[in-house]
């Protein structure tokens, strides 16, 4: 039997100097404290930071059926205000790190409303790290993404293209956008059309309700970040966020 998709999710927090006392009292929870140092190689200069980690859990459990209960064990409703607090402090990196584990393809993830409104508000970027993982979940990736922190995603073996939807059917054919390899610029071209008199009304009568993004990875991993801006963005427009994931 395929392996239906499964998320892990951390809130990291990076820096040469961070205090993790400080963080840990600003947010009400005791983090992990992980020192990274790594030597420069030919792709790299050396690495040296530390990083605060806290890692969704339930009952013993951090892997969810989908985004949404992963964010909810992490009390992300709760951390908002202290997060955003410290992702405007200099010197330091503060994301969200989802891993996304998918054994079929095509796979949904969807981000509701309500979720993108509290990530907006937490002033913190989500970073959607995809696997496929077809036989079991891939526990051993989640353990060698340790680079995230430093280059984020690389979109090289990755493209997008968008649609706008109001139901939980499949898109109509035609109705997709062109292809983008860089998935801030396809999106920021959705949310700027977003604005024109014929979409405003579309919203109004309910003849668009989601931002759906077709996202086909020909790479091992790797994703979109969808900044705490966009998030607000399309939150404040009354839109969920669909994330169509396909294999190639």
């Amino acid at each position: 039997m395929d392996q239906k998709s499964e998320y892990t999710l951390s809130l990291r927090i990076e820096g040469e100097s961070i205090d993790f006392g400080e963080i840990d009292e600003a947010l009400g929870i005791v983090g992990s404290r992980i020192l990274v140092d790594r030597p420069s190689t030919r792709f790299r200069a050396r690495q040296n930071y530390r990083r605060w980690e806290a890692e969704a859990s339930r009952l013993g459990v951090r892997f969810f059926d989908n985004i949404n209960d992963a964010f909810s064990a992490l009390d992300c409703a709760r951390l908002a205000s202290g997060v955003a607090d410290l992702a405007l402090y200099e010197g330091g990196k503060v994301y969200w790190w989802c891993g996304c584990f998918h054994g079929v393809t095509p796979a949904h993830t969807l981000m509701p409303r309500e979720l993108l409104g509290i990530l907006g508000r937490a002033r913190a970027p989500v970073i959607l790290d995809t696997y496929f993982s077809p036989e079991s979940t891939c526990v051993a990736a989640v353990s060698d993404v340790e680079d995230i922190g430093e280059q984020l995603i690389d979109d090289f073996g990755h493209r997008y293209r968008f649609t706008l939807t109001d139901s939980e059917l499949p898109p109509p054919i035609g109705s997709w956008g062109s292809y983008f390899d860089d998935f801030t610029e396809g999106l920021e071209s959705v949310l700027g059309g977003l604005a024109d008199v014929e979409c405003d009304e579309a919203l109004l009568r309910g003849a668009v309700r989601r931002i759906v993004c077709e996202h086909t990875q020909h790479a091992f991993d790797g994703g979109p970040q969808l900044s705490a801006e966009q998030s607000l963005a399309i939150a404040s427009r009354g839109l969920d966020l669909e994330i169509v994931w396909i294999n190639d």
